[in-house]
């Protein structure tokens, strides 16, 4: 997949985008893991699986960075992480 000048491995991708979607979806109080167990999920059981979802974002993030060769980087003003986050904000509001 290609994210400004830049070659993003397609599955990795996809997974950050889901594992993104997953961690604001925690956040957001929108998971749908709640209804589907049919038990109200405790505030410290929702902020651990946020927490464990952000972790495996962070993950991939660097798994990313070193297969394109970039500095790991969460700074706005950081060419790759502010081209990437747009895509990535694109792609987590559709699957929403």
């Amino acid at each position: 997949m290609k994210i400004g000048k830049w070659d993003i491995p397609q599955k990795l991708y996809d997974e950050y985008v889901r594992w993104r979607f997953i961690a604001d979806s925690y956040l957001n109080k929108t998971d749908q893991t709640s209804k589907e167990r049919g038990v109200a999920m405790t505030e410290f059981e929702r902020s651990m699986r946020w927490q464990l979802s952000v972790k495996k974002v962070m993950e991939l993030h660097r798994e990313i960075c070193k297969i394109i060769n970039v500095p790991y980087s969460e700074e706005t003003d950081d060419e790759f992480y502010k081209t990437f986050h747009s895509q990535v904000e694109k792609d987590v509001k559709l699957k929403g």
